[in-house]
């Protein structure tokens, strides 16, 4: 099974990352599945919520919208970490 990032998902859909936030926290798309503290959504997950027309969605395993968003943009901080990481071991 292709797992897909937030960027992956957007790219997929033609929307930015920030609007599959939005809309993953409104209810809008599906919610991703956490894998090693990482949100990725199944392609085929994706494939078919396009496919029906895109239809709003619930959050999966009883996660409120809030949860999931927080879980959402802990990824995104620790991304952010890490490429500041990678830059300062560049410039060294």
């Amino acid at each position: 099974m292709i797992l897909l990032s937030r960027e992956e998902v957007g790219r997929e859909l033609g929307i930015g990352p920030s609007t599959v936030l939005r809309w993953v926290t409104t209810g809008v798309m599906p919610a991703p599945i956490q894998l090693d503290g990482y949100c990725r959504w199944p392609k085929p997950t994706i494939e078919e919520w396009a496919a029906r027309g895109c239809l709003p969605c619930t959050p999966p395993d009883g996660k409120t919208n809030k949860q999931i968003r927080k879980l959402i943009l802990l990824e995104i901080q620790e991304d952010e970490s890490k490429a500041q990481l990678i830059k300062s071991l560049n410039e060294a």
